[in-house]
């Protein structure tokens, strides 16, 4: 039985991932900073740790005797973008230097980010030897923790995950593109020419996450060890909208934002979070994204050097997502 510590376990993902590795039988350590939550929405086996990526005590406390660590904690939107390198990198850099500590440092996956490769040309997916181009906030704190890991890939077995727009049950930042086509039957698409985006759905995520710990390569100087993960193709952006529209019932119109139409979008969003001080997905940050083209990825170093394979096209696992936000009330 492995013991493996989840960090972001609370989140989206994270407690995807923490169900999972429970009912494989693994002791599960969650470090988590809101126990309220924590015990709420994660399996009663799971083993809690308070604190965050900050707090060394309890970073030392969550690693101790753990073989595996699964680091998927960071930040995707904040009220200023030094939150997100506090998190994305300098807390990485903690939990590694935790890591280090024990005497048999773990087998390690940094949870990434397409964000940290950057956008790719039209459906050519990006390929783990393009060199990194992010273009927003996001990604760039998400790249310098790629980063910090390859610091330490000689004392610690790490595995690099880099996945694209996860899916699935749960999933609060994808709520808002459901309930646009639901209320409105509107599906708002970036820019005026055709875009395409890779996808993976939340129980494939964590299935490669598993099979990134368990028979994926380790980080080297040779730039192995890094690897895209990703849905069964990549889509047009507008077709994601035409499917949930299906899904739920509901025409989905498909309404083309020119560029200068998404910045407006983000500074209404900006200003509302300033008056808010709660941070908003569609920010400055979500805009370069939005604007920088097709965001797809090309999986085929994973699948040839791992058995994994996803199992859940893209209707399936919207319709999935579809029927969990009716059950729990959220459309």
């Amino acid at each position: 039985m492995a013991r493996a510590l989840v960090t972001g376990s609370t989140g989206f993902v994270g407690r995807h991932l923490a169900k999972q590795l429970v009912q494989e039988g693994d002791e599960v350590v969650c470090l988590v900073r809101d126990a309220e939550l924590a015990a709420k929405v994660l399996p009663p086996q799971c083993n809690l740790v308070l604190g965050n990526l900050s707090d060394e005590d309890a970073l030392n406390r969550a690693v101790e005797n753990c073989d595996r660590v699964y680091h998927l904690a960071g930040a995707t939107k904040a009220l200023h973008k030094s939150t997100l390198f506090a998190v994305n990198y300098h807390g990485t850099r903690a939990l590694l230097t935790a890591c280090l500590e024990r005497s048999n440092p773990p087998v390690t996956v940094l949870v990434s980010s397409l964000a940290a490769a950057g956008p790719s040309d039209g459906i050519k997916g990006r390929t783990e030897s393009d060199p990194p181009l992010p273009v927003s906030h996001y990604g760039k704190s998400k790249l310098l923790g790629e980063q910090v890991a390859c610091e330490f890939r000689d004392e610690i077995p790490i595995t690099i995950v880099r996945p694209p727009i996860v899916l699935g049950p749960g999933d609060r930042d994808g709520l808002e593109l459901f309930r646009t086509i639901w209320k409105l039957g509107l599906h708002f698409v970036p820019g005026l020419r055709p875009t395409h985006i890779s996808w993976i759905f939340v129980q494939d995520l964590v299935d490669a996450l598993i099979c990134a710990c368990k028979s994926g390569r380790r980080l080297d100087a040779d730039g192995n060890g890094i690897y895209f993960v990703a849905g069964q193709e990549s889509v047009p952006y507008a077709d994601l909208g035409t499917v949930i529209g299906e899904v739920l019932g509901a025409r989905a119109r498909i309404v083309r934002n020119p560029h200068t139409a998404i910045w407006a979008i983000a500074a209404l969003s900006e200003l509302k979070t300033a008056i808010t001080r709660r941070p908003n997905i569609m920010s400055f940050d979500k805009a370069r994204e939005a604007n920088a083209g097709s965001w797809t990825c090309d999986t085929s170093r994973f699948e040839s050097e791992t058995s994994f394979r996803p199992s859940v096209n893209l209707r399936d696992g919207l319709r999935q997502t579809a029927e969990w936000y009716r059950e729990h009330g959220w459309l």
